[in-house]
């Protein structure tokens, strides 16, 4: 079916933003388009994947009419094998530039449905199940973690449910995160969540080879603050911004290093070729962490987690390497150095990896615990030492200035508790020096005897 039309005949046809983003990959999912019927939309699809995802009766009742009602619509037909392509078949769809966000919206699709977009989406999603069972079972998976991985969809429609009496995705959004899941590139590993993916941040790693020191030094053009965070949108104070320099040649780097609390220094230093490995780069195999939601980050647990995570990954994905745990999250915005006892179990996680400055927001502490900034502190909740914290700057006058915001950590340092790139000796007088500057950027209630 020809886009344009689709656009016309379900009243889209002035969004022209809409328009741009289905426009992506629509000739070719089109060219793959089933002429005898979704496989995905059948009645015994959907009854598998809701026994897959222990769903009830009256979930498979809701999924099956809105299947009918998208099978029966050469229009919605075209649109779900289209947006099927999209976040389950294709390895080219660019989903990083958050295009499956910006599809329509579950309002949008409800008009054009007559019945709850919502479903739609959901239905989207379980397309990939198949899939996912034949990943786990090629590569003999326990089943134990292909439920565990599955429990945050499950909780998800179970909320969405409770709160609404949908059988659904709350919004597109939805299906560009769970989409890993079912793709068979994110597993629940222990306590944490993992996916492959490509390092992509902004610095090189060097390893020292007598010393075994590692040490990250800022690509070339970034721009950063004077404080050594990263700068971008969605920061209040750029005043006096620098820019990042790279040297490489056959005598080694010279470059800005960042420290492992998450700091850029303006002031360079060189690393002799004959002495320093370079260890990770941009587009290098990673396995990304995804931290939990609604549970603690139990120094334990983590631990745990990891130690699994060394056995899983090469004992079912040997064909898959990959050279670091990597990690952007706002729970590693360092700022909670600052707001939170060291014994906090955030505080301890982040003091066991290399924490990298990232492009977060300032002011991001305050909508993730608020939901919003809150503009009046007095009547905000303090229910929690971070929300206290947090509420007691603004009060005073100070914003949330975002620092940090990402890590990586090498499995072969890995030694949980030990805190050890903070605790590494920098070879050389130069670089010992980087060592001083580290200490001195660290908060004052971090100690240097464990946590």
């Amino acid at each position: 079916m020809r886009l344009e039309r689709l656009i016309e005949e379900l009243g889209w046809a002035e969004n022209a933003e809409l328009r741009d983003v289905l426009a992506t990959e629509w000739e070719l999912s089109q060219k793959s388009l089933p002429g005898d019927g979704l496989p995905f939309l059948l009645p015994e699809s959907v009854a598998d994947a809701c026994r897959v995802l222990s769903l009830p009766d009256d979930a498979r009742q809701a999924m099956l009419a809105v299947a009918e009602r998208t099978g029966s619509d050469s229009r919605l037909r075209a649109l779900a094998w289209h947006f099927h392509h999209c976040a389950i078949r294709s390895d080219t769809y660019r989903w990083w530039e958050n295009l499956i966000t910006r599809w329509p919206s579950v309002d949008a699709l409800t008009d054009a449905l007559g019945c709850d977009g919502r479903t739609f989406y959901l239905l989207i999603l379980i397309s990939g199940l198949p899939g996912m069972q034949a990943i786990y079972e090629t590569r003999g998976i326990p089943g134990k973690v292909f439920d565990e991985t599955l429990g945050q969809l499950r909780d998800a429609l179970a909320d969405l449910h409770t709160s609404d009496n949908v059988w659904g995705l709350a919004s597109p959004d939805r299906v560009r995160w769970y989409r890993f899941t079912v793709r068979g590139q994110l597993f629940r590993v222990g306590w944490l969540k993992y996916a492959f993916g490509l390092f992509r941040f902004k610095v090189r790693v060097f390893r020292h080879q007598s010393s075994r020191a590692v040490l990250a030094v800022s690509e070339g053009g970034v721009s950063y603050l004077p404080n050594g965070q990263a700068n971008g949108p969605g920061r209040m104070n750029t005043a006096g911004a620098w820019t990042s320099e790279l040297t490489v040649n056959d005598d080694g780097v010279t470059g800005h290093p960042v420290l492992p609390t998450g700091c850029a220094l303006r002031r360079v230093v060189h690393l002799p070729a004959a002495e320093w490995q370079q260890m990770l780069a941009w587009d290098d195999p990673a396995l990304y962490i995804h931290l939990p939601g609604g549970g603690p980050l139990a120094p334990d647990l983590c631990r745990q987690s990891f130690e699994q995570a060394m056995d899983f990954f090469p004992r079912y994905f040997p064909d898959r390497p990959y050279k670091c745990f990597c990690c952007d999250s706002w729970l590693l915005n360092s700022r909670m150095q600052e707001l939170l006892s060291p014994t906090s179990n955030i505080v301890r996680f982040q003091r066991e990896v290399y924490l990298l400055p990232q492009g977060t927001r300032d002011m991001q502490l305050m909508r993730m615990v608020f939901g919003s900034v809150p503009e009046d502190p007095d009547k905000a909740p303090r229910n929690t030492t971070l929300q206290r914290a947090l509420l007691d700057r603004l009060a005073a006058g100070q914003h949330d200035d975002a620092r940090a915001g990402a890590c990586f950590l090498f499995p072969e340092d890995f030694d949980w508790g030990q805190q050890v790139y903070l605790r590494q000796k920098l070879p050389s007088a130069e670089l010992d020096k980087i060592g001083q500057d580290q200490m001195h950027t660290r908060d004052p209630n971090m100690n240097d005897t464990g946590p």
